[in-house]
């Protein structure tokens, strides 16, 4: 996958979307391997060539945006994942009807589960 990358920035622009799906399966190894600080990272460069190079509410984007929340949430950061997991849901809602956004329960199911465990001092906007 990092030959795959040396060779996509050889022929393609830096900000190109397409870094954007090298990114996101170099996350998805490096997950498989247990490393989630690593796959953070790439699924945080992956969000932020999506941003640059794909309109402003694209479903890509939305995918990011879970897959970074994801990722603090399996790394035990709930409350960093919240902000991604909300902003993933808005852009779904606003980029697929509701019939065709599978990834919309599993969301809102992992936002219900950390709006539970937080204590009543705790605020969250929605």
């Amino acid at each position: 996958l990092d030959e795959a990358q040396k060779l996509r920035k050889e022929c393609l622009p830096e900000d190109h979307f397409i870094h954007a799906f090298t990114h996101t399966d170099l996350a998805h190894y490096y997950y498989n391997k247990n490393e989630v600080r690593e796959a953070l990272r790439h699924h945080l460069e992956a969000l932020r060539i999506r941003q640059q190079s794909l309109p402003q509410d694209h479903v890509n984007t939305a995918f990011s945006l879970y897959y970074v929340g994801l990722m603090h949430d399996v790394n035990g950061e709930p409350r960093q994942a919240l902000p991604f997991y909300q902003q993933s849901v808005t852009m779904y809602k606003k980029c697929l009807p509701l019939s065709q956004c599978r990834q919309l329960p599993i969301i809102l199911l992992k936002m219900a589960k950390i709006h539970c465990t937080m204590t009543d001092n705790e605020t969250v906007s929605t």
